[in-house]
């Protein structure tokens, strides 16, 4: 997974929002529930749904599979943002590092900037360093 669709709330009864959705959630949490990633109570309800499968270093192919997806469940992405107790809604983008280069950039096009302000998400980029091939041969 390295697109991702977050949405939370402090407030947020997430249950009847999952429900008026035609997309399902692969994590659900619940306000004072534990969090089974970070081991700690969670301070807010949401759930997170796979936007894209394509790998880290795969940006373009993230970029069009979230811009279909946008082009496809605008409406309801738009409901869901609206919807009440909903404080944060974001599309983030894992992207891996590219440590041969100095500098390196993406490009988010006007298309998918558009379908995903129409949507009211915000776009996070996350960079993650990742091993060589060669490198997680020698540590396993």
């Amino acid at each position: 997974m390295s697109c991702i669709l977050r949405v939370s709330g402090k407030n947020l009864e997430i249950g009847p929002l999952l429900r008026q959705l035609p997309f399902a959630p692969y994590r659900i949490w619940c306000k004072g529930s534990v969090d089974e990633i970070r081991k700690k109570v969670s301070v807010d309800s949401g759930a997170a749904f796979e936007i894209s499968g394509a790998d880290l270093d795969e940006f373009d192919l993230q970029i069009e599979d979230a811009t279909a997806f946008l082009e496809k469940h605008g409406a309801s992405l738009k409901a869901m943002t609206e919807f009440p107790g909903v404080e944060y809604a974001v599309l983030d983008f894992g992207i891996e590092v590219r440590d041969e280069y100095v500098v390196y950039s993406d490009c988010l096009p006007a298309t998918f900037i558009q379908a995903a302000a129409t949507s009211g998400l915000d776009i996070e980029l996350s960079h993650y360093r990742c091993l060589e091939e060669d490198e997680k041969a020698e540590k396993s």
